[in-house]
């Protein structure tokens, strides 16, 4: 089971704000953001800020590849 945005959220002292979506068949089911996007100016974080993307791509391209890797033993 998913823990609720702001339990994750607050469990990471060192994170100042998250944004969050659900995707449902396609759909966006929420879209939320939370915290902040620039400590100094505490500029809230919303459904648009974008955040840079970092290590992540890494998971990105694993999985893309296990999805390819399992429509080869179809």
């Amino acid at each position: 089971m998913c823990q609720p945005p702001l339990q994750v959220f607050a469990s990471r002292p060192l994170t100042p704000g998250i944004s969050v979506s659900v995707v449902k068949d396609g759909q966006i089911v929420m879209a939320k953001g939370y915290g902040v996007a620039d400590i100094i100016t505490k500029r809230p974080v919303t459904n648009q800020t974008l955040f840079e993307i970092a290590s992540m791509s890494k998971a990105f391209g694993a999985t893309l590849l296990v999805k390819q890797i399992g429509r080869r033993g179809k």
